[in-house]
């Protein structure tokens, strides 16, 4: 829609409402514990090792299953304070790929393992002061979800997977200091990576609903990106 009137009135962007032009005032940001050259030399000294990507599955999750999962976790664990499309979805396929992977290669469970589920979580207004949702550029905290690998595999294994994503996200994004000091960072840098379920993404861009001038969208893949809008259901979530 913000393309289209850009466009109609040859990209004048008076024609549009202040929240909808882009902020690209980086300089804005206060930065106290210099996360950036923390994170940045990190990454200079730990680069990640990327192994062949064999295939990419899309796994379709429409609303009324979401809705009958949602209706099965807080029948079962009413206190469960975060339930969300989100948490549901990103439980289901946790779960799946570490109950799969112990069928085929018939290992034994140790009991005392840890499994990882990595996402991230958009902090623009958790900074001080707080960045506008209109701030173009990256700024990205990485939530980390632990549990034994037991209690994943077990009969409520996804419940247990939706509890403990949903707790890191809730009690992550409303600790404001630790998202100022990259302690969140530090944290993921030491985990086991190969017991490590991360993805990467957001269903707010919903690029199915842009015309580009030749027509809406029929399929979009985004490189290195694992969620994405869906065009075929209203839950625009795929995975």
């Amino acid at each position: 829609m913000k393309l289209g009137l850009l466009n109609k009135f040859g990209g004048d962007e008076q024609c549009l409402e202040n929240e909808f032009i882009p902020f690209y005032d980086s300089f804005v940001i206060k930065d106290p514990y210099e996360q950036g050259t923390i994170i940045w030399d990190e990454m200079k000294q730990n680069m990640p090792e990327i192994g062949d990507i064999i295939m990419t599955p899309y796994l379709d999750r429409v609303r009324d299953d979401v809705v009958k999962l949602k209706n099965l976790i807080l029948s079962r664990r009413p206190n469960i304070s975060y339930v969300t499309s989100f948490t549901i979805t990103c439980a289901y396929i946790w779960t799946f790929l570490i109950k799969s992977k112990f069928v085929i290669e018939e290992e034994m469970i140790d009991e005392n393992a840890m499994e990882i589920f990595g996402c991230v979580a958009d902090c623009r207004s958790r900074l001080n002061p707080p960045l506008p949702q209109s701030y173009f550029g990256n700024c990205l905290v990485t939530i980390v979800s632990k549990s034994s690998r037991i209690d994943l595999v077990g009969k409520e294994g996804f419940i247990v997977a939706v509890e403990v994503i949903g707790e890191a996200i809730k009690n992550q994004m409303k600790d404001e200091e630790l998202i100022l000091n990259c302690s969140w960072y530090r944290e993921f840098c030491v985990v086991d990576m190969k017991q490590t379920l991360t993805i990467a993404g957001s269903p707010k861009f919903n690029l199915y609903d842009v015309d580009f001038g030749w027509g809406r969208l029929e399929k979009t893949e985004i490189i290195s990106i694992d969620l994405c809008p869906l065009a075929s259901t209203k839950i625009q979530m795929e995975i």
